[in-house]
């Protein structure tokens, strides 16, 4: 109940106990599955503008407890409660606009409301940005932004946000590359029993020994390098072909795998567009009349190919997977420039 006391010149508004306790009781009512009880508690302090109790009339509506589901009135009362600055309401009302429930999918409006529930402190908000920075939805996509988000996350105990910053940590994605931080996080997050943190804690020695032993075999082997315009274009198209054609197997194999793959492949592509758009132009023209340069990128997909089917031979499904994302988190990182630096050198000077 909301008091309004003359005092002087002074109007002092404040919420009598009453309210709160009606509010304490629908919350009671909710916990022991009484949404009856808790409707009637709460509908009429959120029509005196209790923002809390309108967050919860919402969740009442939008998860069909007490009353028939409906978004439209789900979102009118998060809306209400949002607009009082109250974090969770912000939150859901977020949500709303991710999923497009009750209103049209708007990944720009969820990102402002998610943004603002962050900005409070809530943990479910901020590791919704991290998604949405890591996805590229609603805004452009950006690791250490999505990083910088998780780790906030992650600090409050969230087991998602430690799983995902322990999986950054560990692939070097907008944060330096670090397995000892990677393991931390993963085990945080597994001890709260998240499945994929558990999944990929006890793989992370093997994970790294694995990069390790390529990397050594870069060294002391280097791949060869282009020492001309046309070799560049030659093997910046069989990387492509490459690529696409292991991204393809890859998810055959391991679906799981999908979402990681094509965020590392869509990095590298977009990072290293103009290389890649100069080699993908000059082709076309180059290709033409000499039938050998189709047969080369023939040859370096049944390079890679043969690397998998290696990798799969001891174990199908752990040899694979270290294949395929050893693979993809090379490209994204940027590790190829330093590999073969003149293709790259040859390709940014082309217009």
């Amino acid at each position: 109940m909301r008091v309004v006391v003359a005092y002087g010149l002074a109007v002092l508004t404040f919420v009598a106990p009453v309210a709160q306790a009606d509010y304490e009781s629908g919350v009671v009512a909710a916990a022991n599955h009484d949404y009856t009880k808790a409707l009637a508690e709460w509908r009429p302090l959120a029509d005196q503008g209790n923002a809390l109790a309108q967050n919860k009339l919402g969740k009442l509506y939008a998860l069909g407890e007490g009353v028939t589901q409906d978004y439209s009135e789900a979102l009118k009362w998060f809306n209400r409660a949002a607009n009082q600055g109250n974090a969770d309401a912000q939150f859901n009302l977020a949500q709303l606009y991710a999923l497009g429930k009750g209103v049209p999918q708007d990944y720009r409006e969820a990102l402002k409301w998610f943004r603002s529930s962050a900005d409070q402190g809530n943990a479910r908000a901020q590791r919704s940005l991290g998604d949405m920075y890591l996805l590229g939805k609603g805004v452009s996509q950006d690791d250490p932004e999505a990083a910088k988000w998780f780790r906030q996350a992650a600090g409050q105990g969230d087991a998602v946000s430690q799983r995902q910053l322990g999986l950054m940590c560990a692939l070097g994605r907008g944060v330096p590359r670090s397995d000892t931080e990677a393991i931390k996080w993963l085990k945080l997050s597994a001890e709260q029993g998240d499945v994929t943190a558990q999944k990929y804690l006890p793989l992370m020695p093997i994970y790294k020994g694995a990069a390790d032993a390529v990397d050594k075999q870069f060294e002391s082997k280097p791949p060869p390098d282009a020492s001309t315009p046309t070799m560049a274009i030659a093997m910046m198209k069989a990387t492509l072909r490459s690529a696409d054609y292991l991204r393809d197997q890859c998810i055959q194999r391991l679906p799981s795998l999908q979402p990681e793959i094509d965020l590392n492949l869509t990095t590298w592509k977009n990072t290293e567009a103009h290389a890649i758009n100069q080699a993908e132009t000059q082709w076309s023209s180059l290709a033409v009349g000499h039938p050998e340069f189709e047969s080369s990128l023939k040859i370096a997909v049944i390079s890679v190919d043969a690397g998998l089917s290696i990798a799969s031979i001891s174990n199908a499904s752990l040899g694979a997977e270290l294949f395929c994302r050893k693979y993809f988190a090379d490209l994204q990182s940027g590790v190829w420039r330093t590999r073969t630096p003149m293709v790259y050198a040859f390709l940014d000077k082309m217009s």
